[in-house]
């Protein structure tokens, strides 16, 4: 039996329970305590979804591992009153848990977590997002303890650095005949000109060993890695974590500011499985590493390249060339002009989800053009030139925080909105066009009448 939102009230339902969700979007009244008084009833319970409780303590989670016989998915995301003392004691009790969610669970330290991935080697996913606690010390224990893993997010994990992951071979070619080396080749003494200052402190994580493993260790069934805004990875880092998981199709690295444009060298040879591919705010990106991108993976379905602000037109032209690509993100782009975008309209017949936000140069008939050759299920296009009258009525309403002065015009249009958009540009340029015929002077309206006037 499955609850959402809600507990248990009789014995039946109480030893039926398998699937218990408390979501956070929603008043519900569930506290600590109430679950407290329902877990040792509820011996079933196979997958626990807690978020929602915001006050879940040590107390509670030590019930859960004690008091269930088979529990194997649990979510405490967000949940701040949770310690290393209740982590520590849940590790040793539900040995049967294979998804772990930690995510935001901001006391969480490298001591609890080293615990945790000993103990539940078989884990399939873990999230241990935005732990700032966190360090290499305990996240390079999943590499040598959780190889049944499927799914790791490691976003915004900010204390991250090259040594939580595997160290790249030193001669690739040695290890993989007929394998190009993956290590990213050292930068010329010349160019090293950011060094650390003689006076700053080492800190113990500077003495942290390499993590060496043979050519043979492999995580095979990993597919899905996030590690957006961990800004200390560098190169190094994505070549040795490629090396050890030959089989990434959905990898994340928005954020990671560290990464050079050699980073591609790395993922050019996962072309063969990666289908989703995020690179947003990695400035350093250029056309050129596009370009190798894009023919090495000829598979992706989602490419993020928002931010990289050093991407032309002749990039986007190049990912047109992906012949299965559903989601493209390209905001903030400020060399992009009208001639990508009519080249993604007539090119990309697949794609469903657009970002081109923040790309100043386009113009509403770009975008207009646009929306008449393609079929978009949701047009994120917050531009200046989409400050024209009539356009703001069918996007979806700016939050609170947005400030149209610095921002521009909040335009994202979705679903029936976006056909909505294209008849209504479609009635102003038929009405242009007849203004121009009985020589009037054309003024735009923002309503669906055709008067000239």
């Amino acid at each position: 039996m499955r609850l959402l939102n809600t507990l248990p009230q009789t014995d039946e339902e109480h030893y039926a329970l398998e699937v218990l969700e408390i979501d956070a979007s929603v008043e519900h009244g569930i506290t600590d305590d109430h679950l407290a008084e329902t877990i040792p009833y509820c011996p079933n319970l196979q997958e626990a979804y807690l978020s929602g409780v915001y006050d879940l303590s040590d107390r509670t989670l030590i019930l859960l591992g004690r008091e269930t016989d088979d529990l194997r998915t649990l979510d405490i995301s967000g949940c701040l009153h949770v310690s290393p003392i209740g982590l520590h004691d849940l590790a040793g009790l539900a040995t049967r848990l294979q998804v772990l969610r930690l995510a935001s669970v901001w006391g969480t330290t490298d001591p609890v977590l080293k615990t945790v991935l000993r103990a539940l080697g078989h884990l399939t996913e873990l999230d241990i997002a935005d732990l700032p606690l966190v360090t290499a010390h305990s996240v390079r224990e999943v590499w040598t303890f959780c190889r049944t893993l499927r799914v790791l997010n490691l976003s915004n994990c900010t204390n991250i650095t090259d040594k939580a992951f595997p160290s790249p071979y030193a001669d690739s070619a040695a290890q993989y005949p007929g394998r190009r080396s993956l290590v990213v080749p050292d930068l010329p003494a010349q160019s090293r000109t950011r060094t650390p200052s003689p006076e700053k402190p080492k800190l113990w994580i500077d003495d942290l060993p390499p993590l060496v493993l043979p050519s043979h260790h492999l995580l095979e069934q990993l597919h899905c890695i996030d590690v957006s805004h961990c800004q200390k990875l560098t190169d190094d880092a994505i070549a040795g974590l490629v090396q050890h998981v030959p089989r990434i199709t959905e990898l994340n690295m928005a954020g990671c500011t560290g990464l050079s444009k050699k980073v591609v060298h790395s993922l050019c040879t996962q072309g063969g499985t990666l289908l989703d591919l995020d690179l947003s705010e990695v400035q350093r990106l250029n056309d050129d590493g596009v370009f190798r991108l894009v023919r090495a993976c000829p598979r992706l379905r989602h490419l993020g390249i928002s931010y990289c602000t050093q991407l032309t037109d002749m990039s986007i032209m190049e990912v047109t060339s992906l012949e299965k690509l559903q989601h493209l993100a390209m905001a903030g782009l400020p060399k992009v002009t009208d001639n990508s975008i009519e080249f993604l309209a007539e090119h990309a017949t697949v794609l469903a989800q657009l970002k081109i936000s923040g790309c100043t140069r386009l113009s509403l008939e770009a975008v207009h053009r646009l929306l008449r050759r393609l079929k978009l299920e949701r047009l994120e296009v917050s531009i200046p030139a989409m400050a024209r009258p009539g356009t703001k009525r069918f996007s979806e309403r700016a939050p609170s925080d947005w400030n149209r002065k610095t921002q521009g015009p909040y335009r994202i249009y979705r679903g029936g909105n976006i056909a909505a958009l294209r008849a209504f540009l479609d009635k102003e340029d038929a009405r242009k066009k007849d203004a121009e015929q009985r020589c009037i002077p054309f003024t735009p309206r923002a309503d669906d009448s055709m008067n000239l006037y």
